[in-house]
């Protein structure tokens, strides 16, 4: 199966799928066979969403700490933090004056980066 934009969850789930339709013909015939089929895939299916729920509780959990951590890092409730003493230090004036000079800066480097470039396709090559 290709992944594109399913999760591993979701890959996994429609294997089992595909593997539980490929077999059901060959089980057909037996109805023991098909009822031990239809437990087994409820089994896994069950299992399948107990591994789906704990991990969107682990990804919720994951998102609530960085959510914390980011606000942590932000506040001034964190005496070390260099963006809370930074944003009070630097007014937004101050700090659109910096972003435009340093897009100037990368501009300017990148200007000097393609005349070395040029330069060096315009020497003559040695060898």
């Amino acid at each position: 199966l290709r992944q594109e934009s399913n999760t591993q969850l979701d890959c996994t789930r429609k294997l089992v799928i595909r593997l539980v339709d490929f077999i059901r013909p060959c089980y057909a015939s037996n109805q023991r066979k098909m009822k031990d089929l239809d437990e087994l895939f409820s089994t896994i299916s069950n299992m399948h969403d107990k591994k789906c729920f704990q991990q969107k509780e682990k990804t919720l959990k994951l998102e609530n700490e960085i959510s914390r951590l980011e606000n942590f890092i932000i506040t001034s409730a964190n005496p070390y933090s260099a963006i809370a003493s930074l944003y009070e230090t630097i007014d937004n004036e101050e700090w659109t004056k910096l972003e435009e000079e340093t897009r100037k800066l990368q501009t300017l480097v990148e200007y000097q980066r393609n005349q070395i470039n040029e330069l060096i396709k315009l020497m003559p090559k040695q060898g």
